[in-house]
């Protein structure tokens, strides 16, 4: 499946992803937790490059946003995403 993904924030991924952060990627199924975990993994990055997303879940300096809508940090793993899905994460400090 396919999924647009933007990431602002994460300067280290963003420089590697390009277009400023945005793209469509192909994504074989799963949650916004395990998008990340790939994406991460497909530039070279684990989430302990990024010691700010330690805790990623209970950090409220993230946000994700799911077509539209903010996902609520309960649903990071658990909302499953389908084809065509919009996701965006925010990170809102400088670091990273």
């Amino acid at each position: 499946m396919k999924i647009s993904v933007k990431v602002v924030g994460l300067w280290k991924l963003v420089e590697k992803m390009g277009n400023k952060g945005c793209g469509v990627v192909e994504f074989p199924g799963g949650t916004a937790n395990d998008l990340f975990r790939r994406l991460l993994a497909h530039h070279g990055f684990v989430w302990a490059d990024f010691p700010l997303l330690e805790k990623w879940e209970e950090n409220i300096n993230l946000s994700i946003v799911h077509n539209d809508d903010i996902l609520l940090k309960v649903d990071y793993d658990r909302r499953s995403l389908a084809d065509g899905d919009k996701l965006s994460l925010y990170v809102q400090t400088g670091c990273c």
